[in-house]
Formats: C-alpha cells, structure tokens, sequence
C-alpha cells in the first residue's frame, strides 16, 4: 500500500509517500480500501511534534470499502 508516512517532525517538507507491507485484519477488525482520507489538526500536531507519535501513517479520518472482515460480519 502506499502511505504518506512521518519519520521525523517538522512541516510538510518532512511527509513522505512510501510503499509499506499491505496490512491484514485480525480478529476484531476490518481491512478497508481506501478511497479518500482527510488530515486534520491531530495528524498536523504529530508531525510537528505538538503531540508525540501515535502512528507513523497519517490520515486517521477515511472513507472507502470493506476489504477483509476476518470475523464474517
């Protein structure tokens, strides 16, 4: 999958578009295709460091399809 990915803080000068093992879902959880994602202030307080890392892979707000649904819902 391609992420935008935070290794350092910093502006945007520091996100960076890489390729990253497709994830799988387990029990409790869905895999979903993305469609489109927003940024919002918690992604911008992480990578400028306002707030420490919670994940390296911005985009916590999503929207797309459900790929995988390991526990048949």
């Amino acid at each position: 999958m391609r992420a935008i990915v935070v290794t350092e803080h910093g502006g945007p000068e520091v996100l960076r578009v890489q390729e990253l093992p497709d994830p799988v879902a387990s029990a409790g959880d869905v895999l979903i295709r993305v469609k489109a994602f927003g940024l919002n202030h918690a992604d911008t307080y992480m990578r400028s460091g306002i707030w420490p890392f919670g994940i390296p892979v911005l985009g916590i707000e999503a929207a797309g399809t459900v790929e995988s649904d390991p526990s048949g819902g």
